[in-house]
């Protein structure tokens, strides 16, 4: 493992060609939004589970962080199965982990849940979710000290609905009863979407307003992109969490050199 603190991005998702010329990868969403607030010297390394690249190890990277995707994590897919037994082992390993959307759902399928289709049909646009009382010691570090909710935007369908039995639910809705997720101090997941913005929210939209959500749908969830969302605490948060992580490792390195 290297010296310096590396956060690996595994890409399990892109967005859709026609956003593809205008927006950043899923993976470059994620690093812009994590090195907005972290350390000078953490870096970023990028796998693609998604092409069945995957790494050579749990410990390569000090973390990792599993992005969003258009793919079920129950499905019966080489790479989602390839990948659900590098979550098993990473976690055995003790690694962090965080996982956004898909990556929330699929961490809790490897690591004992359940993720469904849900009847409840989309959340998308804003959504906004309540913290449990299994609110965070690291929130009180971001601009949401104090704050019972918060907001970020959504595009899912998918939803857990058993959770694995080490984790916790941290936040949730009327619509998404598990929102957030915390395996201890090891792992963090969110169903919404923290990376994404509006503009990127808006064409994601009107590119699946005919095929998948229907005008009624799209149009409500267009109108809620006015309004304000509270991305950037998230993303800070996901940051405190590393960093909490990342002064674990230095402590367990200094316990190993003396």
């Amino acid at each position: 493992m290297k010296d310096t603190f590396t956060l690996g991005i595994l890409e399990t998702g892109r967005p859709p060609e026609p956003l593809a010329k205008s927006f950043p990868s899923y993976a470059d969403m994620f690093a812009q939004m994590v090195g907005a607030t972290a350390p000078a010297h953490w870096q970023f390394e990028y796998y693609a589970p998604l092409d069945g690249q995957l790494p050579p190890s749990p410990d390569s990277c000090h973390a990792w962080l599993i992005t969003g995707s258009k793919f079920g994590a129950y499905e019966d897919i080489a790479w989602i199965h390839a990948l659900k037994d590098f979550i098993v082992k990473a976690y055995a390993a003790a690694v962090p982990m965080v996982g956004i959307c898909f990556g929330h759902q699929i961490l809790a399928e490897a690591l004992g849940g359940k993720v469904i289709k849900s009847e409840k049909g989309w959340g998308v646009g804003r959504q906004t979710y309540q913290w449990s009382a299994n609110r965070p010691d690291w929130l009180e570090k971001t601009d949401l000290s104090g704050s019972d909710d918060f907001s970020i935007l959504a595009f899912h369908q998918d939803q857990v609905v058993e959770v694995p039995p080490e984790a916790a639910v941290i936040a949730s809705s009327d619509f998404c009863n598990v929102a957030a997720l915390a395996y201890g101090d090891q792992v963090l997941s969110f169903q919404g979407h923290p990376e994404f913005n509006a503009a990127f929210v808006g064409e994601l939209i009107e590119n699946r307003r005919e095929a998948s959500l229907g005008d009624a749908l799209a149009d409500r969830a267009a109108s809620s992109l006015e309004l304000p969302i509270d991305k950037n605490a998230i993303g800070a948060g996901i940051v405190q969490f590393l960093k909490a992580r990342e002064a674990d490792w230095i402590r367990k390195m200094a316990a190993k050199a003396e």
